[in-house]
């Protein structure tokens, strides 16, 4: 699904937000089972709650747009592109940000020089 499917209180985007988002919303109170609607449209994560149903909107691949709720000129800048990955671990759904910017890493944690610790 390309747009959300109620306003998120962003300036810029809201005013070309889904046109029938109300159809979505009924079905979410019609089945207890619908538990998360994941979203386009605003370039950014951004999450709301309606009734059961967890409502995101996800970064997006190539820019991003800042979450602004009184501007409603039309920004975007170039954040580093990331996307949500979805994977289940038993009987529920984890989602979870993975950058698609190249940077260094990963590194295994040595928690003897990350972390370190004054005894007392």
């Amino acid at each position: 699904m390309h747009h959300p499917p109620l306003p998120l209180g962003n300036a810029q985007m809201d005013p070309i937000a889904c046109e029938n988002g109300h159809r979505l919303l009924a079905l979410v109170e019609r089945f207890p089972s619908l538990t998360r609607i994941f979203c386009g449209h605003n370039h950014s994560l951004t999450m709301t709650q309606y009734r059961q149903a967890l409502i995101s909107t996800i970064p997006g691949t190539v820019h991003q747009v800042p979450y602004c709720h009184e501007d409603t000129r039309p920004y975007y800048d170039l954040s580093p592109a990331s996307c949500l990955m979805h994977r289940q671990v038993g009987e529920q759904w984890v989602s979870y940000q993975h950058s698609l910017a190249h940077y260094a890493g990963p590194w295994l944690y040595d928690e003897n020089i990350s972390c370190p610790t004054e005894e007392r």
